[in-house]
């Protein structure tokens, strides 16, 4: 049933019939804000995700978590962000841990625009900033980085981005040791003023110390009401074994006009 599940959300997705409520990996990802033609965003959602292994852990977890996070670009070439969420682990023997996870910061920045067929490049820096103890499995007390680079293409109201790049996390299992991993997403989007219809293909290739994953997503987000409020919807499947089985998520946010330039 579930390689059935799985075939039918590619087929989807290749077709752009689905989407993600905030054009990316969650509310916190490059796509999040090169999609987008609001200068500032603030978005809160809830998500829920089934059988997951974290990085560096060997058992499968279930969660659901409040999400936090805020982009500003202040200027057409530079985006910042900032994300948290609160999380609800539930393990299979029924144990379970709440509380604050780690702290998000991101900047991205153009180093050249797009041109006919030549796409938009993008450089991206995210870094992990420990918050939660690593003892409750909400995070790590390691400080994680993520170096990319983005390729955007824009063509009317449809976009599509190419992401790779490398993430570089510290062991919380092994003192003063790291894992490093090559990161790969495709992301395509159709924007119209009342909605926003957006697939992602996420990957992380097989490390030393931790499995490969891979996630499809999408979802619809609607948009164009009053004040600049949108409310979107996602879905995902995960195509592996140490991704999730499946998450799904509910979002809400407002986009303002705070551009310096």
């Amino acid at each position: 049933m579930k390689s059935i599940l799985k075939s039918i959300a590619l087929l989807l997705a290749f077709c752009s019939t689905l989407a993600q409520a905030a054009e990316g990996i969650g509310p916190f990802s490059p796509f999040s804000i090169l999609t987008t033609d609001a200068p500032c965003r603030l978005c809160i959602g809830v998500q829920m995700a089934q059988n997951e292994v974290p990085l560096f852990r060997a058992g499968e977890r279930n969660s659901r978590s409040t999400q936090l996070a805020a982009h500003w670009a202040p200027s057409s070439g530079v985006g910042l962000r900032i994300g948290a969420e609160r999380l609800w682990v539930t393990w299979p023997d029924q144990t379970s841990q709440s509380g604050w996870g780690d702290v998000r910061l991101g900047t991205t920045a153009r180093i050249r625009k797009g041109l006919g067929l030549w796409p938009a490049l993008w450089v991206d820096w995210v870094v992990k900033l420990p918050n939660a103890q690593d003892e409750s499995e909400l995070g790590t007390d390691e400080t994680d980085v993520v170096l990319s680079g983005v390729m955007l293409w824009e063509r009317g109201a449809w976009e599509g981005g190419v992401r790779g790049g490398l993430a570089i996390w510290g062991d919380p299992l092994q003192f003063a040791n790291q894992d490093d991993a090559f990161l790969f997403a495709l992301h395509l989007s159709h924007t119209s003023p009342r909605y926003n219809l957006s697939a992602t293909y996420d990957w992380q290739r097989v490390s030393p110390r931790n499995p490969s994953r891979a996630v499809l997503l999408g979802g619809a987000k609607l948009r164009g009401f009053s004040g600049g409020f949108w409310g979107g919807v996602e879905a995902g499947l995960g195509l592996n074994p140490a991704a999730p089985d499946w998450q799904a998520a509910l979002r809400f946010g407002v986009d303002a006009t705070c551009r310096l330039d």
